[in-house]
């Protein structure tokens, strides 16, 4: 179930047969994002096959919309239901090392604070990015190694590097150069 509030309202969501004297308005809406996404997965692993070594980037650009369950979870829940959803799809080809899946979409303000999760090898991250947006970032890697690593310091350094540019070239920073108020 998935309770949805704002103002001084409130929507819940559930599984299942509607109650008794409920009525749908308006045209139903089904979608199978999870298995869109999956299949995402499988035909990005089969396009690097023949690498001798290859690790996946999936952005989501609103496949996953925040009505879906999974966008209210927790972190940590997050990151199990990614892990469980599109791992087997991205290993199913000996080069894949790991996978990152990755969304911006969501506008945020004030700035979320940064958050991170680590299951075993398995991390998420979700940084705030200029100027308003949220990125939510899940690292599943086959292994920890080197590559890894040097993937996961990418999603690290992914709310910093615009203002390091941007120092650089010898310009302020966003929050600078951009009115928030």
């Amino acid at each position: 179930a998935l309770a949805l509030r704002w103002d001084e309202s409130e929507v819940l969501v559930a599984p299942g047969d509607a109650p008794t004297g409920v009525e749908l308005v308006g045209p139903s809406i089904e979608v199978d994002v999870g298995s869109r996404i999956r299949e995402r997965v499988s035909h990005k692993a089969r396009q690097v096959e023949s690498a001798p070594a290859a690790w996946l980037w999936v952005e989501n650009h609103g496949a996953v919309d925040l009505l879906s369950p999974v966008a209210s979870a927790s972190l940590p829940d997050q990151l199990d239901a990614y892990r469980a959803l599109l791992f087997d799809a991205a290993a199913a080809t000996a080069s894949v090392q790991g996978l990152t899946f990755s969304s911006a979409g969501r506008r945020r303000w004030p700035p979320v604070t940064p958050e991170h999760v680590v299951t075993g090898v398995n991390r998420a991250a979700v940084h705030p990015v200029p100027l308003d947006r949220a990125r939510t970032t899940y690292h599943l890697p086959g292994v920890d190694g080197p590559v890894s690593s040097v993937m996961w310091r990418l999603v690290e350094q992914d709310s910093t590097w615009l203002d390091v540019a941007l120092m650089k070239l010898g310009s302020p920073s966003v929050a600078k150069l951009v009115k928030t108020a």
